[in-house]
């Protein structure tokens, strides 16, 4: 979806708001769901659990 729709891209192609409103949520929630996703994204492909901050946020 935000891949997809070029909000990744350098300059963006949509914006946070036009995001968020085509799925029908806030622009805090969409910004939330990223910030989610990125973490869960950096957690499982760029931390290992010999990493000596693992279990540090």
């Amino acid at each position: 979806m935000t891949l997809e729709a070029g909000y990744f891209k350098v300059p963006k192609e949509v914006t946070l708001v036009e995001l968020a409103e085509e799925q029908g949520v806030s622009h805090q929630a969409m910004s939330e769901r990223i910030r989610r996703g990125v973490h869960h994204l950096i957690e499982q492909t760029l931390i290992t659990s010999d990493s000596p901050n693992h279990d540090e946020e």
